[in-house]
């Protein structure tokens, strides 16, 4: 006979095996639950996330209370389970697959097909699968829209192409992609994706209706609410101020013009501000910027506004705060402020008494 002692612990090692069976797997799949919870924290907008999700869910239903239903072992039951499920199985497969598959198919010959098909004709066969009301719309919208701002950015250059196709018939054109671009929203109006989607359809679009500015500015608000962490959405709200200003230059009015800039090159340090790692910051910062600066028009009236409400000296002493926090190494800190100082040396081109900026360029040439 085993001791007191020895029945203890084989009570205590069966109450551990126990417990571990219990509890131990389901507690490692609700670590993975949470994981997954704070995956999509920073991953967005893609369905390969969900199949782990489905996944863990199924095999915590495996730890849920059991129901012993007798009348699912009747057999008259389960003859009438086959028939329904007979019956809608044809459906089904037509609706989930063989649709979707159409669909895809149809779609691969509208992306693929010649380069001299006419644009009216593309466009009807991306209206054609998207008629069908598949999953994939959201998907084939976004290429349709893709395809439509491609073709007017060579309409507005190449004049062989505007003889082909006259304002009237492009703006026609337009108003059947617009309506595409409207029922995205309409279907998914929470996809950020889907706002900047709507921004450049709308930046474009407007060489034939420049109200569809102020749709644009509507959906960088939208965005921005939706997703106010996101740089990109601010460089694109930017790029609206910036087809304002030219708009604005055709109709003379200077003052909207300025405006614009000023609002264009706030939401450029707006969203450099949101990056987390500080290098992402001074690169999109300068390279933006100093794009923009080309255009001599831009830069003279951020010289004499500044940027968010900061002179242009502050603006580059706070870049050089981001490359002092930067998570680079030291080289990489040398070639961020050598594209500062080329930052520098631009403005004091056009500022060429501003001392501040003279001492910056002055320290960080030592």
């Amino acid at each position: 006979d085993k001791s007191d002692d020895e029945s203890e612990k084989d009570n205590l090692q069966i109450a551990n095996k126990a417990w571990g069976k219990k509890y131990f797997t389901p507690i490692i799949f609700t670590i993975l639950i949470l994981a997954y919870i704070i995956q999509n924290l920073f991953i967005f907008e893609a369905l390969a996330t969900y199949i782990p999700l489905m996944v863990i869910i199924a095999f915590v239903g495996m730890y849920g209370p059991s129901f012993d239903f007798k009348f699912l072992s009747n057999n008259k039951f389960k003859a009438v389970v086959f028939i329904i499920f007979v019956i809608l199985l044809l459906p089904a497969i037509y609706i989930f697959n063989i649709k979707p598959v159409n669909a895809n198919i149809d779609f691969i010959k509208a992306m693929i097909a010649p380069s001299d098909t006419p644009i009216e004709q593309r466009i009807a066969a991306y209206e054609n699968v998207l008629s069908r009301n598949t999953q994939g719309n959201q998907e084939y919208r976004r290429y349709l829209v893709d395809y439509y701002n491609n073709i007017i950015s060579q309409w507005i250059r190449d004049s062989k192409l505007q003889e082909a196709y006259p304002a009237d018939k492009m703006a026609t054109i337009t108003n059947s992609v617009e309506k595409e671009v409207e029922n995205q929203l309409k279907e998914n109006g929470h996809s950020v994706s889907n706002y900047l989607l709507a921004i450049r359809f709308y930046e474009m679009a407007s060489v034939f209706d420049p109200s569809r500015l102020e749709k644009a500015k509507q959906a960088f608000d939208r965005a921005k609410e939706l997703s106010p962490g996101r740089p990109q959405v601010y460089f694109e709200g930017a790029n609206v101020h910036l087809y304002l200003a030219n708009y604005y230059k055709y109709l003379k009015d200077q003052n909207k013009v300025d405006n614009s800039y000023v609002s264009a090159a706030d939401l450029v340090y707006e969203g450099s501000t949101k990056y987390y790692y500080k290098e992402n910051a001074v690169n999109d910062f300068l390279s933006i910027i100093s794009n923009l600066s080309a255009n001599k028009e831009f830069a003279d009236i951020i010289v004499k506004r500044g940027i968010a409400g900061k002179s242009i000296s502050q603006i580059t002493s706070e870049v050089k705060s981001w490359i002092d926090e930067s998570s680079v190494d030291q080289a990489q800190k040398q070639a961020m402020t050598d594209n500062l100082k080329v930052f520098i040396n631009t403005f004091l081109t056009l500022d060429p008494g501003n001392k501040d900026l003279s001492a910056q360029l002055l320290q960080l040439s030592k």
